[in-house]
């Protein structure tokens, strides 16, 4: 459908950089995972610049940014190139910084470095956390150690992660990472396994509350590849794909609006998401959308037992509807009866075996 006159339209790189993320997975280059972290970090400094601009494009953005290079003759098309997350910008930088105060912070956040799976995160976990957020530091650190000028872990990392969830944000995003890596480091599957459910709700969370909107699927794109895979156990993996990110991610953002208009915020200022968080571990909102919304997982053993067999089984039954019932925009907090013959039919009961 052809615009109004007069009206021009938002050009959308997000497709393109997903595209580049995807081929640096798939690809074998040792850089890999460093290329595609440097696609979402372009991409978080693009899309900023763009939103305090209020551009629709990349020729828009360099236009004001670089005036210089863009004459009626010839133009540079290297905006474009960061708009699409392909080239990294280096001596740019300082010149956007002079017009723009604070752009530089986006790529020098010192979150990238947990995001990095290019260096071992075990030596430097701490020291990273110490660089984000205080609200992110008191997450993680213990409160006793705090008072005496130590900076420990958690030792009870189910509360460490749940402070997180419930201040939901780059910085928490990039705490549950570490997390996350320094338990995989450590051999601990089913910590790291834990810390994957926790980063997944937040990528969720910090998506529709924050800047992050508008990058989202090439963020998702990039922690299924290369951090995600870090969670698995040795029965059991996250089998998730960017594209279902970002629908759950729209149904999330139009559930937390929903609230907003009949006067009941979900997320609180200053990125209190507490009562978002309960949206994915509380029945209060319904069991629709704790399964519609829940991380799928899928068996990565040769050989596992029945009972984890059946469980997986039942559980993407739940899933999927859950999953349906967020498709349609309707609310059933309850599973229906009917519900109870399609588990039944993913996994025949003894009887019915024997029977057959």
């Amino acid at each position: 459908m052809p615009l109004p006159d007069g009206v021009k339209e938002v050009r959308l790189y997000s497709a393109v950089r997903v595209a580049t993320v995807l081929r640096w997975a798939a690809s074998d280059h040792p850089r890999a995972p460093a290329a595609a972290l440097g696609v979402v970090k372009v991409a978080r400094w693009f899309e900023g610049l763009r939103a305090h601009l209020g551009s629709l494009n990349a020729y828009s953005v360099g236009k004001q940014l670089q005036p210089g290079v863009y004459t009626k003759l010839s133009h540079s098309n290297l905006w474009s190139k960061y708009a699409a997350g392909k080239h990294v910008p280096r001596k740019v930088l300082g010149k956007v910084e002079e017009k723009l105060r604070g752009s530089r912070q986006v790529v020098d956040w010192p979150g990238w470095r947990a995001l990095d799976v290019m260096q071992p995160i075990g030596t430097q976990a701490v020291a990273l956390i110490r660089t984000l957020n205080p609200r992110i530091q008191t997450a993680c650190f213990d409160k006793a150690e705090l008072k005496l000028d130590r900076y420990e872990l958690r030792t009870n990392t189910d509360k460490l992660l749940k402070k997180l969830e419930q201040r939901a944000c780059w910085d928490a995003v990039a705490a549950a990472t570490i997390v996350l890596r320094l338990a995989h480091e450590q051999g601990d599957q089913q910590g790291a396994h834990r810390a994957g459910r926790s980063l997944y709700y937040l990528l969720l969370m910090t998506a529709v509350t924050s800047s992050a909107y508008w990058i989202a699927p090439e963020i998702f794109a990039y922690f299924i590849h290369f951090i995600f895979p870090l969670a698995a156990t040795s029965v059991v993996a996250y089998d998730l794909h960017h594209d279902a990110m970002w629908q759950r991610m729209q149904w999330l953002y139009e559930m937390v609006l929903e609230h907003e208009d009949e006067g009941r915020p979900l997320a609180g200022f200053g990125a209190d998401t507490r009562r978002l968080r309960r949206v994915f571990v509380s029945p209060k909102y319904g069991f629709d959308r704790m399964l519609g919304f829940a991380p799928r997982l899928k068996h990565v053993a040769s050989e596992v037992d029945e009972s984890k067999r059946r469980t997986l089984a039942y559980l993407q039954v739940f899933w999927q509807w859950g999953e349906r019932v967020l498709a349609h925009g309707r609310r059933q907090p309850m599973p229906p009866e009917h519900l109870v013959e399609q588990l039944e039919a993913a996994w025949p009961t003894t009887d019915t075996t024997d029977q057959a």
